[in-house]
């Protein structure tokens, strides 16, 4: 029972933080205030570029990982539910309710509320949880390496647009 607590508390602080993060893909490139533009800003600046992937790829995984912290958060209440097979209607419930109120405020609540009432620097010093130097593929694998592709952007493409385009193809320029 107490590593079922653990363990949820744990992914109570992933599931805010990766929702934060889903967040902030979300809302990059649309017109913002200031206030939310600094959070973006410095998401750019300080987080992204440590995460070793393309933004397109880095945002799926997010999304993805939220709906799998949430799904292994539904199972370990599940199991604290059903371990004994003792469980009433009331029981079943009370899980329900409790995993609503758990999305309500985990998944939606909190990251809004960092999203909204924070400039976002605090998530570089978080930056290493984010960080995916063993995997194969990021930056920082120590596996066969390619050689860099020359690419070009569309011709019409100037400044933001043209970077990142070359961010996302790992261009050599």
């Amino acid at each position: 029972m107490i590593g079922a607590s653990i363990a949820l508390a744990f992914l109570l602080g992933v599931l805010t933080l990766v929702s934060y993060v889903d967040r902030l893909y979300q809302e990059i490139g649309k017109f913002l205030s200031r206030d939310f533009q600094d959070n973006i800003d410095a998401f750019e600046q300080l987080v992204e570029p440590r995460l070793g992937v393309a933004r397109s790829r880095a945002s799926l995984s997010m999304a993805i990982l939220t709906q799998l912290v949430t799904a292994a958060i539904a199972m370990i209440v599940g199991f604290t539910v059903f371990r004994d097979r003792a469980w009433s209607v009331y029981e079943v419930l009370e899980a329900t309710l409790s995993l609503v109120l758990i999305i309500i405020i985990f998944n939606r609540l909190l990251p809004f509320v960092f999203f909204s009432r924070t400039r976002g620097r605090w998530l570089a010093k978080l930056g290493a949880a984010l960080t995916h130097s063993d995997l194969p593929g990021s930056a920082s694998h120590a596996g066969p390496r390619l050689l860099p592709v020359r690419c070009r952007a569309h011709p019409r493409a100037r400044g933001r647009a043209a970077r990142d385009f070359h961010r996302s193809r790992r261009c050599a320029d």
